[in-house]
C-alpha cells in the first residue's frame, strides 16, 4: 500500500506532545518550529499510515533538548532626539541578534537603571526619560535584552543637557556711580 496518514492523506505523522503534523512523501524530514522554547526538552514519535487508515507501529521516541541561546544581542546605537527641562528623548535602530524576536531594552541615566515609571515609550525603540534634573548634562546608555535574557554590552554613552527651567528675571539693585 502507499504510505499515508490516518486521514487518508499520503505521508507520515509526526507527533510532539498533543500536536500532530502530516508529512507527505517523498519528504523524509520535517523541521518543527512551533512553540519551541530554548532550554526545554521535547519528545517526538513518528509512524506511517496508508490510504485505508492502517498505521505502522510508532517509531522510538526521539527526545531533543533545545540549546539555550547564549549569544547576547549587539549593543544599540543610540541618538538623542530631543530635550526639555526635565526629559531627554532617545531612539535607536534595531539591533542584530540571532533571535528573531529581539529585544527588550533597558535605559540607564548617569549609570543607574531608569525605572519603568520614568520612561515613556513612543515606539519599539524610541523612549523619553522623564524626571531628570534641569540644566544638567546627563549620560545615557541603553542595553538590549533578548528572549533568552542575554544582555548586550551598553550602547556608547550619549550625553544630553536638559534645558534650564524658565525663572522670573532677577532684579539687581541699581548701582549709583560716584
Amino acid at each position: 500500500g502507499s504510505q499515508g496518514v490516518a486521514a487518508g492523506v499520503p505521508g507520515r505523522d509526526l507527533v510532539q506532545g498533543d500536536l500532530r503534523v502530516g508529512v507527505a512523501p517523498p519528504q523524509t524530514s520535517y523541521t518543527w518550529t512551533r512553540d519551541m522554547i530554548p532550554g526545554r526538552t521535547y519528545s517526538f514519535v513518528m509512524w506511517a499510515g496508508d490510504a485505508k487508515g492502517r498505521e505502522s507501529a510508532k517509531t522510538n521516541t526521539v527526545t531533543v533538548t533545545l540549546p539555550v541561546d547564549a549569544t547576547p544581542p549587539a549593543a544599540p546605537v543610540v541618538s538623542v532626539t530631543g530635550t526639555t527641562s526635565s526629559s531627554v528623548s532617545l531612539s535607536w535602530p534595531a539591533v542584530a541578534d540571532d533571535d528573531y524576536t529581539c529585544c527588550t531594552y533597558r535605559v540607564f541615566a548617569n549609570g543607574t537603571l531608569v525605572s519603568l515609571d520614568n520612561l515613556v515609550w513612543s515606539g519599539e525603540r524610541a523612549v523619553t526619560v522623564l524626571r531628570l534634573a534641569d540644566a544638567t548634562t546627563h549620560s545615557l546608555t541603553v542595553v538590549a535584552v533578548d528572549p533568552s535574557r542575554n544582555v548586550s554590552a551598553p550602547s556608547a554613552a550619549v550625553t544630553a543637557t536638559t534645558q534650564p527651567t524658565a525663572r522670573p528675571p532677577h532684579h539687581h539693585p541699581c548701582h549709583r556711580s560716584m
